[in-house]
């Protein structure tokens, strides 16, 4: 007979979906809505989202996105979000748009436009930065980028930061962005 009965596996199966229907969006993902096109209830931001400095909210033909900004060589210009990760989660599917113009990098290679992710542990501690995203140059257009991302297994907390890291100069419009936790069960 299997250790646990049938009440109990369905039992331990619900809570699993509670804790990641607590953890995550309607669409699966971690982070708010990613179209970017439902406001808050002022109407001025995109709904969920926190705001930043050099960080706007833009629209073309209907289609809303966020647009970073440089307004300095050297300056650090990100927009922020914080999730907890579901239990189970061992990696992480990242899709977003995302369209550069005007880059010019910084002083190291890597000052770039980039997506910054961080994971934290129970402690609050940094305990990864994985390989991530990132640009050197200008892109013909809208882009879209699809990554996978492993989770250590210590992790509880992801930390989100499309950035325009240290650069010369230039412009970073993203969209779509989805951040979607893979389970592994047991």
């Amino acid at each position: 007979m299997h250790p646990f009965a049938p009440s109990a596996r369905a039992l331990l199966a619900a809570s699993l979906l509670g804790l990641f229907a607590v953890s995550a969006h309607a669409s699966g993902s971690l982070l708010p809505d990613g179209s970017l096109d439902k406001p808050n209830t002022s109407g001025e931001w995109p709904i969920g989202w926190g705001r930043a400095k050099n960080v706007s909210w833009e629209s073309e033909a209907g289609n809303f996105f966020f647009r970073l900004t440089s307004p300095a060589p050297g300056t650090h210009v990100n927009l922020y979000h914080r999730a907890p990760l579901p239990a189970g989660t061992t990696s992480l599917d990242l899709s977003f748009r995302a369209r550069i113009t005007d880059l010019m990098v910084g002083a190291e290679k890597w000052y770039d436009a980039r997506i910054i992710i961080n994971f934290r542990d129970a402690q609050d501690k940094v305990i990864s930065a994985p390989k991530i995203p990132y640009f050197t140059r200008d892109t013909a257009g809208w882009q879209t980028v699809v990554h996978q991302i492993p989770v250590p297994p210590a992790a509880v907390a992801v930390e989100f930061m499309p950035s325009l890291f240290r650069v010369a100069g230039g412009t970073f419009d993203i969209d779509d962005i989805s951040l979607k936790p893979v389970i592994t069960k047991p």
